[in-house]
């Protein structure tokens, strides 16, 4: 008799109950027989334990073998949150579902389960996310792309490791962990505050394992919310976010120069001073005494004016190229070239006539070569962009 390992959906809301119907039928609907469903709120006011009760009683399915209802009093944020659903968990794999989420189709958990029968059980399974529209009917794109997809299967631990330690691209709403993943790990570190996923991944692959990628879609990821800036707290998750990246930088990537490179070390930690210097300046700079400010520009003036210069420098060069380089231009140059050869002698007179046509002239030939030179330096520039990153890399080594 085939046997069925106990499933964990840890399903988790902040501020987003109001799409958590979408994401319980999607897991009732689904073909895996033995599912352990947590739902978890983090301490928002919207959540309505008592009508999810209700629900339950009326719609709970055969396949669900256990309902768990937890309701933080005071938010945890992600990580603590995070922890303390794996710590009710039963299962032995557990898979994340943000309530405003939803499983992609009634087999998304037995490809999961199969995944990792078939892969000598890894620490964990991602596969494909589709990225909807806030009805969830409309998908702009399927994440991972080809390029990424093609990286976790071929590099291995540690090339994805220096891969994503500048960018974290493994799909974590299309990943589930096995129970020992977390034994063996760790739990998520509670020192980070929203950014679980990037910092466990990181101590996984540096320690030679990497999460084992199927190519088939597993959820749905609905649009809105704090990554994507669609809704409210905005500033203050980025200001989160800001701080969990500083965060994992010290805690998971700066200590280990010898597995990063040299190279890529010193890359990271240049990103992390620049992240220091616009933390202070951002979110302590008001709160901070003259002497510490002083201090502050003494050791960052030189970057922080060399950086405000070269934005003013692209902001204003981009507005120039943009103004002379587009095709409507060509009509101002048209009428100069039109004014230029008209005849003004009756109304100016001679003299001014000719002055005119001088002034006409002169300004439909600088007018002309600024076009030329826009366009020109524009296509260029398009041309020079795929190698602007290995010429970076080349210089600075």
């Amino acid at each position: 008799m085939k046997e069925y390992p106990l499933f964990t959906i840890g399903m988790v809301a902040y501020k987003n109950y109001r799409y958590i119907y979408d994401a319980i039928e999607s897991v009732l609907m689904q073909d895996y027989p033995n599912i352990e469903l947590i739902v978890s709120n983090d301490g928002s006011d919207d959540f309505n334990e008592d009508e999810l009760i209700a629900y339950f009683n009326k719609n709970r399915t055969e396949n669900i073998s256990k309902i768990i209802i937890n309701n933080n009093e005071r938010n945890m944020g992600t990580c603590r949150h995070l922890n303390k659903v794996k710590s009710m968990s039963q299962g032995k794999y557990i898979m994340f579902l943000a309530a405003d989420d939803a499983l992609y189709d009634t087999k998304s958990i037995s490809n999961i389960v199969q995944a990792f029968a078939e892969n000598s059980e890894p620490y964990a399974v991602c596969g494909n996310c589709g990225m909807y529209d806030v009805e969830l009917k409309d998908y702009s794109e399927i994440v991972p792309r080809k390029e990424v997809r093609d990286k976790l299967l071929a590099l291995s631990p540690m090339e994805l490791y220096r891969e994503i330690s500048t960018d974290m691209f493994i799909p974590t709403a299309a990943t589930t962990y096995a129970a020992k993943a977390f034994e063996d790990f760790g739990d998520f570190d509670e020192r980070v505050f929203l950014i679980e996923d990037w910092a466990f991944f990181l101590k996984m692959l540096r320690s030679g394992h990497k999460p084992c990628y199927v190519d088939v879609l597993v959820s749905k990821h609905r649009d809105g919310g704090i990554c994507h800036g669609n809704e409210s707290g905005v500033s203050e998750g980025a200001k989160l976010f800001h701080k969990d990246e500083m965060a994992i930088m010290e805690i998971e990537l700066l200590p280990f120069e010898k597995e990063l490179g040299k190279s890529l070390h010193k890359k990271l930690v240049r990103r992390y001073k620049y992240l220091k210097t616009t933390w202070f300046s951002k979110y302590e700079m008001q709160e901070a005494t003259t002497g510490e400010k002083i201090r502050f520009y003494i050791k960052n003036g030189g970057p922080v004016l060399l950086t405000a210069l070269s934005r003013i420098r692209h902001h204003f060069l981009n507005r120039i190229l943009n103004s002379f380089a587009d095709y409507r231009f060509v009509w101002k140059i048209l009428v100069l070239c039109l004014l230029y050869y008209l005849d003004f002698s009756k109304v100016l007179g001679p003299k001014y006539a000719r002055f005119a046509s001088v002034l006409f002239g002169a300004a439909a030939l600088i007018y002309g070569l600024a076009f030329i030179a826009s366009v020109v330096i524009k296509e260029l520039y398009r041309l020079y962009l795929p190698f602007k990153k290995l010429l970076k890399k080349l210089f600075r080594e």
